[in-house]
């Protein structure tokens, strides 16, 4: 990700549990099988 992406609505589905994790924090590690969902990218 940039410093020019947006940080809001931004959910991740972790692999391991099947969970969604909302409002996921920009310093987050993500794991394999992982899903990163990002509703706003750019502006």
């Amino acid at each position: 990700m940039t410093d020019r992406a947006s940080r809001k609505s931004i959910n991740l589905t972790q692999h391991a549990t099947g969970k969604t994790v909302e409002s996921v924090n920009m310093q987050r590690s993500v794991e394999p099988g992982d899903i990163v969902f990002i509703d706003q990218s750019f502006f």
